[in-house]
This record gives structure tokens, C-alpha cells and sequence, in this order.
């Protein structure tokens, strides 16, 4: 029975790091499903089309850290330290390719150091395509010629990236948004499809437009987040069900379209079916994202 919530809790947090946009264990692997947004409220004046701004050749440098603790584990997981610099290469229309790559880590697997990924993305926060190794060829549009050298293949292993990466971007809403506005982010996935059909899990972000406030020279949007987590797993005759929640905040730079921090904070008891209504593992998950530079 350890064994299989030792499996289910790696996959845990990456569903309740979904406002965190980043990702930092490559072993996590969720199969790509729905994605549903529906905004409830537009807010108040002044409404904004809140979107990302990138800039050909800009490197942003992000530090990342993760605190987690597992009840019932005599050896608690250390803080992970992750330095993430994410480069513009190429910008056309509202799309632009951006490179992901691990420049440090800290208490963590030092596999994951040197690790680079080619995100498209618009700029909403909507992934279309995401390769491990070389960039893609360029689509329609972006006036360049394909990158020299092999193309990376696009196997078993780029897919579960690919998937990964969809899951935990975040994206903003289509329509203009202001103070006040609200609304909610559902994404029904398989996480982990490797662990003996996968852990069928439902995460629920609820997003509120808090305020405008200035930051450096510019004007800063804060949001605050609640997060809530469904999941099911079934291991022979052994079913394992969690359901978490969590809290959190982002601020997003709006002049220079920038995410400058996110914090979450979450919780999620995990039960199984030999012991009806029993919590027999509990986990706490802490993580902040934020541009250093």
C-alpha cells in the first residue's frame, strides 16, 4: 500500500502546481484532456486583455522552490532550489517560440540540469507545440528557415513532455478583465500513465482579479488563487482517492507582460479503499516562482 501512494504523491504535485507556470520533475507525465475556462465575471474599469510580451532574443531568469511533506515518511523530502531561464527565439504574430532550460538545482535530481524545451506558445499562454532537444521548424509565418542539424524524433518520451508542458502553462482569459473579475480553469487528466493505467484526476483552479497596484515603474495585477484536486487510482483490488486544496497568489507585470511571482500553498489527503473513510497519507505542498532577472 506505501508503495503505491509513493507513486501517487511525485504526480500530486504537479496538478497543484498548475499556477505556477513551470515545470520542475521531467518524471511526471500527464495524458493531455480537456481544458475548459469559463469566465463568470469581467470585473470592473479599467478592464484589461491581460497577455504575455515577448521580445526576440530577451532572456527571463526564474527561481523556483518547493517545499514538500509527506505524512508517515521517516525521511522528509529537502527544499528543491530550481534556476529556469526562459529565452525568445523567435517572435511572428501573436506566437512566439520560447526556450525552457534548467540552469541549476538545488537538493533536487541533477538529471534535470542542462534539460531544454521548445515551447510555442501564444500570447494568451496557449501551447501548440513543445519538443525536447532542437526547436521545431518553423510554421507558416514565422519567416525563418528550419533549424539545421536532426530534427528531434517525435517519440513516446516527447509526447509525455508535450503533455506535461499543456497542463501546467497558464493561460489568461479571451475577453478583457478587470478588478473583481473571476473566473474558473477545469483540466481532467491522467497523470503518472505509466503507474498501472494512470491516476484519473480533476483539478479546479478559481482565479480572482484582485487589484491594479504599481511595482518598479509599472503597474502590477495581482490574482489570487483556489485550487481544488479530485483523484482516483486503482491498484488490483486496492482503490486509492485523495482530494486537496489549495491557495495561492500571482502577480503579472502588465506593462512589460511579464509573470514576475507566483506562490501556492496546498494540501491533499490520500485514503484507500481497505480503510473506508480513513486518511492514511497527508500531503503539504509549498512552491514559489519568481523573475530574479
Amino acid at each position: 500500500m506505501t508503495k503505491v501512494l509513493l507513486q501517487v504523491v511525485p504526480a500530486l504535485v504537479l496538478a497543484l502546481a498548475i499556477g505556477s507556470g513551470c515545470q520542475k520533475r521531467a518524471m511526471l507525465f500527464p495524458k493531455e484532456g480537456p481544458v475548459v475556462v469559463v469566465v463568470h465575471s469581467t470585473g470592473v474599469a479599467p478592464r484589461i486583455r491581460l497577455r504575455y510580451r515577448f521580445e526576440p532574443a530577451e532572456t527571463l531568469t526564474y527561481r523556483m522552490k518547493s517545499h514538500r511533506r509527506i505524512s508517515g515518511l521517516s525521511n522528509p523530502a529537502a527544499p528543491v532550489n530550481i534556476t529556469l531561464s526562459v529565452r525568445t527565439d523567435r517572435v511572428w504574430d501573436r506566437q512566439a517560440l520560447l526556450r525552457w532550460r534548467v540552469e541549476s538545482v538545488t537538493s533536487g535530481s541533477g538529471r534535470l540540469r542542462g534539460l531544454e524545451l521548445w515551447v510555442e506558445t501564444s500570447d494568451r499562454g496557449e501551447l501548440t507545440r513543445v519538443r525536447r532537444g532542437q526547436p521545431p521548424g518553423p510554421r507558416k509565418g514565422m519567416g525563418q528557415s528550419a533549424p539545421k542539424g536532426p530534427r528531434p524524433s517525435a517519440g513516446k518520451g516527447v509526447g509525455q513532455i508535450d503533455r506535461s508542458m499543456r497542463q501546467i502553462f497558464l493561460a489568461w482569459p479571451t475577453q478583457a478583465v478587470g478588478p473583481g473579475a473571476h473566473w474558473t480553469q477545469r483540466r481532467d487528466l491522467i497523470l503518472a500513465a505509466s503507474t498501472q493505467g494512470g491516476l484519473r484526476t480533476r483539478v479546479v483552479a478559481r482565479y480572482r482579479f484582485e487589484r491594479i497596484a504599481p511595482c518598479g515603474q509599472g503597474r502590477c495585477a495581482h490574482f489570487s488563487v483556489r485550487t481544488t484536486v479530485a483523484l482516483s487510482h486503482k491498484a488490483g483490488k486496492v482503490r486509492v482517492q485523495g482530494n486537496g486544496t489549495g491557495t495561492g497568489r500571482v502577480v503579472f507585470d502588465l506593462d512589460r507582460g511579464r509573470l514576475l511571482e507566483s506562490h501556492t500553498r496546498a494540501v491533499v489527503n490520500l485514503s484507500t479503499s481497505l480503510l473506508p473513510g480513513k486518511v492514511v497519507q497527508k500531503l503539504i505542498l509549498v512552491q514559489s516562482l519568481e523573475l530574479i532577472r
